[in-house]
């Protein structure tokens, strides 16, 4: 809206003078007697001031759109807005009246008297120096003069003195204070006014209906002085302000918020009477439009008229629509501007000529008119009424210009349409429409700024609720985001420039908002005009997401910059160009892209940039473009012209970021193939250039493949004719063989940063004719096992720069497969974004191109995923292991030894070396390996391979190894034997074997812990003999507590081993039986600080061969002696069980270590053990033993009671009472005659405890197999069937053994 001026589109709110806060003065003096407002008291410049007035600053409305709240902070009534203006102490109002014309020289000497002239405003029509003078109707001037000079409230700052407490110089500062707020106050009330045409008398009206307000600022507040409250008090009395109206005070320290706060209900308590003051103006302007039209001051002349009552009528009603804005009554004001608009059509216009100044002025003002116009439609969100509105105008100056102007033809009339939707643009941007915004508005009470889409965003906002169901709205009348208004401003300036530059002398001109002719070719630039409004239209359709209008966008501003080429612009010019490429290319709009390619060309000459000249010719190669008649289509003749560039750039080009003029694939013959065959495969390069181009050549082909295969060079050929291919436009070349390794040292300088240091290569015709399918057809040795991917290929051109590099994906994706170029029948690939699919009739991912009987090509489908990938398989193995000897599974704790034959059936003799891995163990944490070697010697482990030296055909190796195992786990041993023959050493081979060795526990360790009657006697209760209290041995304490024997019964067993077979290897070996030559029990802590003693700990030379069906008996007696006599707490013993065993068939020995559960000893209390054995004399007949014992520190009575039962006689006491003194034991016996055999017996001696009232239970003290304890019956006796001489038969150990679990009385059998 640069073109108007600033008042005519500047939306208008109450002005609001700040005076005291700024040291400047208004500089808006009016000309003749204007108004001083003056004041002796110096501005205020302190910290408190400064922040002040930046919060009223910040509150600052103006522009084009200003003063309505959001959408969430609506209120009720008209938001309190203001445009804020800081003054000094003096401000000028301009002047009420004009000055008087100077008066004519008296024609006669004759006194007569002064003539009688009215006076009017500056601006009115009546006023000679007016610019409206005499049949203007509006200027400019007087909207300025109310928003910019004119304020509706007037405050004036002022600080309370608080820098002494003398209450004397105190009152000083307030009368001066007082003294100046009501001079200031009397300049607001009244005015002296002089009548021009009277005396000169003056005469007192009331002059201005400005608010006035005092603001009072104190760096102290009410609670640090508390006198400031009666001060103020006295202040506003004698200046007879109203608190908080006309009377506001701050008091120090305020935070910024609360002076923000401040500075707002400042504005709300002005806001109220701002609003009446334009009221009043509204009436004031009524009532003068009522009055009749006084008469101008000085008549118009005859060759002028006055202006006419529309005229007046029209001034009246703007007036009330700038009033009415002012008090933010857009309803109102949007009347007035409509009466007024109306009136200046069909009064004004008609009576005004075109070639009048008038004429241009009328078109000012109703252009203005429209805008605030429109603005009230889109303030009171009638969004297709603002549009029609718009158009309307539109519409009214085309009809008006065409009748009585010069025609809408005139390069004057495109540059007012340019100006005229631009205009719309900004207001539409100004005000910030909800539904066009492309980011939320943030809420109110965030904390965080964010930026959120907008989900409610529109490209045009829909029809209001007001418009009727039958009025039918076309597209063009809905509200458009401001971009589509910028592109029509930028399309008519793009007319203006084609009108100016087609214009010719004799035609006429309407030079309305723009230059005539002769400067406007000279002081406009046309095409920074129309740069400009595309790119607010660009910014605007991209912030929406409308990609492609974005792009129609940037295409203009491309070709407009290539057209102006000033500066920066080609290469600015070339940055859009090849930004929209990418985005025609993605999308497939061939004809665009073609557009733009050619401009590219074309930019690309001129900036002198190679680069993109080349790429753009080498698109415009294909024949998917149309062929321009009359241009050279040689991409080689592209190269070399731009070989004396500024720039030569080596240019790197993928396929599917271009539209290329050729595709190429490479595929194997096979999926799969072994080290050392020969693999062939086949480049297939397919042209779809235009006919008639010249043929490409390339300089090289690199093939870049990843895995366990080199790279494949090929290079051109120097010497090669270059032939056009047959009829059928397939030519083959076969350079099976003639891939020759060759490897570049590290300080040689490579071609390229990405090319191989190893690689394979050869030469052949590189060539490629339009239309073309050539077939080069490879073969190449394998020596690495593995995967080998065709990643690229990259076609180079030009072995100098500039160099042009092409790079074509060889493996499938899965985007889709399309045939971009249309030429599947040929390569039988699409060209871009290949992926799995159907490219041949019989199926298939790709092609292979043979030759038929009749010597024509066709094609073979390849079934492969990846047709450009092969996997590369080990050369089979010959040389084969055989195990020997093996014992499966092994025994913890043993060391294995691996025995095994190497045998070589290869034809011919290999280079062999062996590679053990034991698999099962924590990295770095498994056994050492030891070779064993031939004469039998150990070899510790080495980190390389153990070398095997050269093995002949047919022959065997025998190897073996040994290492040891202490983890239960299962070992899996890989065996790798790698060897290569002697005549092709670069093929490696290798021959895996695993074997899987399973660790087990050799025994399995079961155990009985009973008591046993000790033989020793206990010491006295009453006599203590001094070697208790001697130290031992090494001078410590020995314990002098009870001793108690236990006997530990360990069951032995062991584990059955097995033969194992493995796919493909032999193992030898069978069940081997385990021999146990010794064991040791080994006590490792006694709990509670008690003695422990074994009596027989280890036992040598047993040579036990153990038997998987029974276990062997392993006893251990231990005497356990606690600390003291007092110490009776229950304690435990921990042991481990160490046996020395070996293999039946071996002679090393092995110890295998197995822990005991630990063993727990009660505490010291009264107990009954019961020991039975045969009796020597008479036979046939046991003793059985009863020790009562009592270690306590108490004298015990016991009541023994001995039941009879039928399966045997006893001899012994039935009954009896037994007294036991503390720390001591008593043995009774009993004869027992069984009456039956090998049947168990359950003798039953009940002991009661008469002291504490507690019955003992008798506990089982003998030996294993004699007796043992029933859980419900107790302690049973075994009876054998003895012979005649009172002697037990062998063979009844299984039926001793089960005792303890069901056992049975002779009574009950």
């Amino acid at each position: 809206m640069d073109a108007y001026p600033p008042s005519y589109v500047e939306h208008n709110v109450p002005l609001l003078v700040l005076s005291g806060l700024r040291s400047t003065t208004d500089d808006a003096a009016q000309a003749g007697a204007p108004t001083h407002i003056a004041c002796p008291i110096p501005p205020l410049d302190t910290p408190l001031a400064n922040t002040l007035l930046r919060c009223f600053l910040a509150t600052n409305a103006s522009g084009i759109w200003s003063g309505k709240p959001d959408r969430s902070q609506r209120t009720r009534g008209p938001a309190p807005v203001f445009r804020i203006k800081a003054v000094g102490r003096d401000y000028y109002f301009p002047p009420r009246k004009a000055n008087p014309p100077p008066l004519a020289a008296p024609t006669s000497p004759t006194p007569e008297a002064l003539p009688s002239r009215t006076l009017h405003s500056p601006l009115s029509p009546h006023s000679p120096q007016s610019p409206l003078f005499p049949d203007g109707v509006m200027t400019h001037l007087w909207l300025s003069k109310h928003q910019d000079l004119v304020p509706a409230a007037f405050i004036s700052c002022f600080e309370l003195f608080t820098e002494a407490a003398d209450s004397a110089t105190q009152a000083q500062k307030d009368n001066e204070l007082i003294k100046a707020i009501n001079d200031l106050k009397r300049q607001f009330g009244t005015s002296t006014s002089t009548n021009i045409a009277g005396s000169g008398s003056p005469t007192e009206t009331n002059a201005r209906r400005t608010r006035f307000a005092v603001i009072i600022i104190s760096e102290k507040s009410v609670l640090h002085s508390p006198e400031i409250d009666e001060r103020l008090g006295i202040i506003r009395r004698a200046t007879g302000l109203d608190n908080n109206s006309t009377f506001f005070f701050l008091p120090s320290p305020s935070t910024p918020i609360e002076m923000q706060a401040f500075a707002k209900n400042v504005q709300l308590r002005l806001f109220p009477s701002c609003l009446e003051y334009y009221r009043d103006l509204s009436k004031h302007c009524r009532r003068k439009r009522k009055n009749p039209i006084p008469s101008p001051t000085v008549p118009p002349t005859t060759a002028s008229t006055a202006l006419s009552d529309a005229g007046w009528g029209i001034r009246y009603e703007i007036k009330l629509g700038i009033f009415a804005e002012f008090r933010q009554e857009m309803d109102a004001a949007a009347r007035s501007y409509e009466t007024a608009y109306e009136s200046l059509i069909s009064n004004i216009f008609s009576v005004t000529n075109s070639w009048s100044e008038r004429w241009n002025e009328a078109r000012l003002l109703v252009d203005m008119l429209t805008l605030r116009a429109v603005r009230c439609a889109l303030w009171l969100e009638s969004w297709t009424g603002a549009v029609r509105r718009w158009e309307y105008h539109i519409k009214k100056m085309r009809v008006l210009i065409d009748i009585k102007g010069k025609g809408t033809e005139t390069y004057g009339f495109a540059a007012w349409m340019a100006i005229w939707n631009r205009a719309f643009a900004e207001l539409i941007q100004a005000a910030n429409i909800h539904i066009f915004a492309p980011v939320a508005p943030e809420a109110s009470n965030a904390l965080v700024p964010s930026v959120v889409t907008n989900p409610d965003m529109q490209v045009y906002a829909p029809p209001e609720k007001a418009i009727q169901l039958s009025d039918k709205v076309r597209p063009q009348e809905h509200l458009h985001h401001s971009g589509f208004y910028y592109l029509a401003a930028a399309n008519y300036a793009a007319d203006r420039h084609t009108r100016i530059l087609k214009y010719a002398e004799a035609e006429p001109y309407d030079d309305y908002l723009c230059y005539p002719p002769n400067e406007e070719s000279t002081k406009v630039d046309h095409y920074g005009i129309q740069i400009e409004l595309f790119e607010l239209a660009k910014k605007e359709f991209t912030s929406r997401g409308q990609k492609r209008m974005a792009d129609m966008i940037s295409h203009n501003i491309a070709r407009l910059k290539v057209e102006r080429a000033k500066g920066t612009d080609l290469e600015e010019s070339l940055a859009l160009l090849r930004e929209l490429c990418t985005g025609y290319r993605q999308e497939n709009w061939i004809p665009l892209l073609e557009e733009v390619l050619w401009r590219m060309v074309d930019c690309s000459k001129r900036s002198g940039d190679s680069s993109a000249q080349i790429v753009a010719e080498l698109e415009l190669l294909s024949s998917r473009f149309q062929k321009r008649p009359g241009w050279t289509y040689d991409l080689m003749k592209c190269l070399e012209a731009t070989k004396n560039g500024i720039v030569r750039p080596v240019i790197t080009l993928r396929e599917e970021d271009v539209i290329p003029f050729f595709s190429a694939s490479f595929t194997f013959k096979t999926p799969e193939a072994c080290v050392a065959d020969a693999v062939v495969s086949q480049l297939v390069m397919a042209s779809n250039a235009h006919k008639g181009s010249a043929p490409v050549v390339w300089s090289r082909i690199r093939i870049n493949i990843e895995g366990s295969m080199k790279a494949i060079i090929l290079t051109h050929e120097s010497t090669t004719l270059l032939t056009p291919p047959d009829t059928h436009n397939i030519r083959y070349i076969d350079i099976q063989g003639k891939l020759q390794e060759q490897i570049l040292n590290s300080d040689k300088a490579t071609h390229s940063p990405s090319s191989p240091k190893a690689f394979l290569k050869a030469a052949t015709d590189l060539s490629l004719y339009p239309g073309e399918t050539k077939i080069i057809e490879l073969s190449t040795i394998l020596r690495e096992a593995g995967e080998a991917k065709a990643i690229t290929a990259v076609f180079e051109l030009s072995d100098e720069r500039p160099r042009l590099e092409i790079v074509v994906e060889l493996q499938l994706y899965n985007e889709g497969w399309t045939d971009d170029l249309g030429i599947g029948k040929n390569v039988g690939f699409g060209s871009r974004n290949r992926s799995h699919g159907e490219i041949t009739l019989s199926g298939g991912n790709s092609a292979w191109w043979m030759k038929d009987r009749q010597g024509r090509f066709r094609k073979k489908p390849v079934r492969s995923e990846q047709p450009a990938s092969l996997r590369i398989l080990p050369k089979p193995p010959k040389i084969d292991l055989v195990f020997a000897g093996l014992h499966i599974p092994a025994f913890l704790d043993e060391t294995i030894e691996v025995k095994f034959e190497i045998c070589n059936y290869e034809d011919e003799e290999a280079e062999a070396s062996l590679q053990v891995t034991l698999i099962g163990y924590p990295e770095g944490q498994g056994p050492p390996i030891t070779w064993i070697s031939s004469d039998d010697k150990p070899e510790l482990e080495t980190t390389s391979l153990y070398p095997l030296g050269t093995i002949s055909t047919s022959s065997r190796v025998p190897t073996r190894f040994t290492f040891p195992v202490h983890t239960l786990l299962d070992v899996a041993v890989e065996i790798a034997i790698h060897y290569h023959l002697l005549s092709d050493p670069e093929t490696p081979i290798i021959k895996i074997v695993t074997l899987n060795i399973p660790v087990v526990s050799p025994f399995s360790i079961g155990h009985e812990w009973n008591p046993r009657v000790h033989p020793d006697k206990w010491p006295s209760y009453f006599s203590l003999s001094d070697d208790l209290f001697a130290p031992d041995a090494q001078a410590q304490p020995k314990p002098t507590g009870l001793t108690q024997r236990w006997c530990l019964t360990t069951l032995i067993t062991t584990v059955q081993t097995s033969q194992e077979h493995m796919g493909g290897t032999e193992t030898e070996g069978g069940r081997t039986a385990l021999v146990v030559d010794e064991w040791e029990l080994v006590v490792s802590d006694v709990g509670n600080g008690a003695h422990c003693s074994v009596l027989q700990a280890k036992s040598e030379g047993l040579g036990i061969v153990m038997n998987t069906s029974k276990p062997i008996e392993a006893p251990f007696i231990l005497d356990i002696q606690r600390l003291t006599f007092e110490d009776r707490r229950p304690t435990h013993v921990d042991a481990s069980l160490y046996i020395t065993w070996r293999r039946g068939d071996s002679t090393s020995l092995n110890t295998s270590k197995i822990p005991i559960p630990r063993l727990f000893i009660p505490g010291s209390e009264p107990r009954v053990l019961a020991v039975a054995k045969k009796a020597p004399n008479p036979p046939h007949h046991i003793l059985l033993d009863y020790c009562i014992e009592n270690p306590t520190n108490y004298f015990l009575t016991f009541s023994i009671v001995m039941e009879a039962n039928e399966a045997f006689a006893f001899s012994g006491p039935k009954q009896s009472s037994l007294q036991l003194a503390p720390l001591s034991k008593v043995n009774i016996r009993y004869h027992i005659w069984p009456f039956v055999r090998n049947a168990w017996i359950r003798p039953v001696l009940r002991v009661e405890d008469k002291y504490f009232n507690k019955t003992l239970r008798s506990i089982s003290g003998g030996e294993r197999g004699t007796m043992t304890i029933d859980k419900e019956k107790g302690v049973v006796v075994w009876v054998g069937s003895w012979d005649e001489g009172g002697n037990e038969p062998d063979g009844q150990e299984s039926e001793k053994s089960n005792g303890g679990s069901g056992v049975k009385e002779a009574t009950e059998s």
